[in-house]
């Protein structure tokens, strides 16, 4: 059975930056700068790129949380990790793929995110500013800050977290025979469930004990809320840690919340019968409550009825943000899902 840890959040910037595209093509000013954004529906939406918030996610990690991250090898035009899954966590969550001339290391990532859109159209501010600190004519410069509350979603694959294989598939070839040899006393083999040599013999995979693979789950959710990054943060510091998040568990890979926050108006706005309705038609597939975190000040309006919610029905939990991953992680049930 295949559990997935998943979770919807809202980050609220204000005047912000997070992710720059590059040089703004649209203006005369030779020194501006635009954001990301999108086009969906005749209107703009900004956003910071998944691979950034990986980023902020694996800094934070090894920063905050204490994690000997995987050192980054530059040749020529290509980078990579040293692909050494049971050294660095980080290249057991957020995957790699390194290549040589003998073989080529991949490793799907457990750890899958969206990009952070905006919930709502957003118009940026082409704000221009000047470098005057020095003598002679100031240099001019631009950038678009925005104010937004921007939408992720994020999935854990509990199975494949501190799980190697040696399979020749692409994604699943995570170590050679020799690593795995070398790496004897921290790994368990078992037989594979999912892939076979043959109709009767199947291939093995090799797992990190129980409590390791627990604690690189948890530090990640718990990394959430120290979370920091972004572009332009001396200028236009941004708070970037979730301000609303729904956490659970789930048997399979789909994401059921990306629909429970939308846009009406202008405006962002939660659906409390989507939820419900997610809730009983996935209500076999749940393996944990639904822990729904709301940090006090941020969408007032939603707090009537989420507290309903969580008095009329069992299975949802309702707190702080960084209460409701605290309660996740020491629920009896999570080291269950391992």
């Amino acid at each position: 059975m295949s559990i997935t840890i998943q979770s919807l959040f809202l980050v609220d910037t204000h005047v912000s930056i997070l992710n720059n595209l590059g040089q703004d093509e649209t203006t005369f000013h030779e020194n501006s700068v635009a954001v990301k954004k999108i086009k969906k529906e005749g209107k703009f939406y900004t956003y910071a790129s998944g691979q950034a918030f990986r980023n902020w996610l694996r800094t934070t990690l090894g920063k905050d949380l204490g994690w000997k991250l995987s050192p980054i090898i530059r040749e020529k035009k290509i980078a990579f990790t040293e692909a050494k899954p049971v050294e660095y966590p980080d290249d057991d969550l957020f995957g790699y793929m390194r290549a040589s001339k003998e073989i080529t290391l991949t490793r799907v990532s457990p750890f899958k995110n969206s990009a952070l859109i905006s919930v709502t159209p957003v118009k940026v501010m082409d704000d221009f500013k000047v470098m005057a600190r020095h003598e002679g004519d100031p240099v001019p410069y631009g950038n678009q800050p925005y104010s937004a509350i921007l939408k992720g979603i994020f999935s854990i694959d509990l199975n494949n977290v501190g799980t190697f294989y040696t399979v020749n598939k692409t994604g699943y070839l995570n170590c050679t025979e020799e690593y795995i040899k070398e790496h004897k006393t921290n790994l368990e083999e078992e037989n594979d469930p999912f892939f076979y040599k043959d109709a009767n013999t199947p291939h093995k995979r090799y797992r990190l004990a129980q409590s390791e693979r627990m604690k690189r789950v948890s530090d990640s959710l718990t990394a959430l809320h120290k979370l920091s990054g972004g572009a332009s943060q001396t200028a236009h510091l941004t708070d970037i840690t979730p301000k609303f998040m729904i956490l659970c568990a789930i048997e399979g890979g789909n994401h059921i919340f990306s629909h429970v926050v939308f846009e009406k108006e202008n405006r962002t706005f939660f659906s409390r019968e989507a939820l419900e309705e997610v809730l009983n038609d996935y209500k076999n597939e749940l393996k944990s409550p639904v822990y729904i975190g709301r940090r006090k000040g941020f969408m007032e309006e939603w707090d009537k009825e989420l507290s309903e919610l969580s008095t009329n029905r069992k299975n949802i939990i309702y707190h702080s943000p960084v209460e409701i991953t605290k309660q996740f992680i020491e629920n009896k049930e999570f080291k269950g899902f391992f």
